[in-house]
This record gives structure tokens, C-alpha cells and sequence, in this order.
């Protein structure tokens, strides 16, 4: 995640072009706010211009898709922290595969 001076839009820009550059399709959202309310702005998204500010929190839950078919979505809660972010969740970063 960008520094906490970047423009919602912009975090959720750069996560997608990594996905992009490795060949897979993303959601609309890269994440949302946590908050009181299940869908709170700001949101990690085009067109949500909120610059982010030490001290919100965000579910980070963007998916992937491969060929159109949702393939992929983990999720993080992180913090924003005047140099970036401090995630809130601990949980293995291996890639869990399923035969399915």
C-alpha cells in the first residue's frame, strides 16, 4: 500500500496493476473501510479520491479473476500509519490451492 498520503483511487490502482501484470482480471474494489457501517467510505476503489490518513482502517479484500471466473480473494485488515500500513490480521501469506 502507498504512503498515507495517496488518494484511495491510487492504492487501488497500483494493487491492480500488479494483478494485471501477471496476467489476472480484479474486482471493482480493493479494498473498504472498517468502520461503524458494513460498506464504508472510503473506499479502495476508482473514483474514490479520500486521501488516506493514519488511523483509518481498511479490510483489504480484493479478488482476482482468471479467464472471467472468480479464482482468488484473501483478505487483511491493515491500519494506515504515517509511513504506510500495519496490518492487523496475522495469518500464513502461503498460497492455498484448491482441486475443486
Amino acid at each position: 500500500m502507498k504512503p498515507a498520503t495517496a488518494p484511495a483511487e491510487d492504492v487501488a490502482a497500483a494493487a491492480n496493476e500488479v494483478d494485471r501484470q501477471r496476467g489476472y482480471e480484479t474486482g471493482y474494489r480493493t479494498g473498504r473501510s472498517i468502520g461503524v457501517a458494513y460498506l464504508e467510505a472510503p473506499e479502495l476503489k476508482e473514483g474514490d479520491r479520500a486521501v488516506l490518513e493514519p488511523g483509518m482502517t481498511f479490510a483489504v479484500d480484493g479478488g482476482i479473476s482468471v479467464d472471467g471466473v472468480p479464482a482468488g480473494r484473501i483478505g487483511d485488515s491493515v491500519v494506515v500509519t504515517e509511513t504506510g500500513v500495519d496490518y492487523i490480521t496475522e495469518y500464513p501469506r502461503e498460497i492455498l490451492l484448491s482441486k475443486s
